[in-house]
This record gives C-alpha cells, sequence and structure tokens, in this order.
C-alpha cells in the first residue's frame, strides 16, 4: 500500500514564502527612510575622526567645505548621501550614518568604506 505524502511541494513552497514573509513583517525592520541632502549636511558638519594605516586623522565638515591636516579647506558637492570631494582627483562616496557618531562613506570607485567617528568637543 502506497502512503500518501504529507505535504504536496507545492503546499511546501507556499509555506515556506508565507513564513518568509510573515517573519519580515513581524521583525518591525523597515528599510531606514533615505536622507535629504540637508539632513546629511546637517549631520555631516562637525569634526570626525578615522584611522588610515593606524593614524588616526581629523575631518572638519562646514556646510560647504571639508578640512584636514595638511590640506586647505576643500568645496565638497553634496547629493542626497553622496559626496564628492576633489583633492586629487574627484572621488565620490556614499555616506551611511549609524546613530548620532558614526558615519560610513564609502567610496563608490573601489567600494572601500571608511568608518568615522564624531570627535567629542572637549
Amino acid at each position: 500500500m502506497r502512503r500518501k505524502p504529507l505535504c504536496s511541494p507545492k503546499w511546501t513552497i507556499g509555506l515556506c514564502i508565507a513564513l518568509a514573509l510573515a517573519g519580515c513583517a513581524s521583525s518591525g525592520s523597515q528599510p531606514a527612510r533615505a536622507l535629504s541632502t540637508a539632513e546629511v549636511r546637517d549631520r555631516l558638519v562637525g569634526t570626525w575622526q578615522y584611522e588610515y594605516n593606524g593614524v588616526t586623522i581629523d575631518v572638519t565638515y562646514t556646510p560647504t567645505t571639508v578640512t584636514m591636516r595638511g590640506v586647505p579647506p576643500t568645496p565638497y558637492v553634496l547629493s542626497g548621501n553622496e559626496i564628492t570631494v576633489d583633492i586629487v582627483g574627484p572621488k565620490t562616496s556614499i555616506i551611511e550614518f549609524r546613530g548620532n557618531d558614526v558615519m560610513i562613506q564609502t567610496n563608490k570607485t573601489d567600494g572601500q568604506s571608511y568608518v568615522f567617528k564624531r570627535k567629542s568637543s572637549s
């Protein structure tokens, strides 16, 4: 006597999809809302630090320029969460904020990411 399977393959696939969708819906995580250029600029302004080859570098952003040690204030162009700076040729990075004190800039050309931490005003 041949036994009938408990679940057909179609039913199993449908259940998996339903569970996956339910898990996404119940997790409460939603994609972050894209920040406007003005919102990114407001969060960007200030002094940040990042490490490059073991050296801590301070970078200061004003509403229109970026300054770091040994480099005169340089204008930048901000469009949404993309920043373009032309110090030695233009470089464009994607800006992502993690809270108020962590910023990640990912170079669009090579994919290299740099983690910046807001410098405390002490």
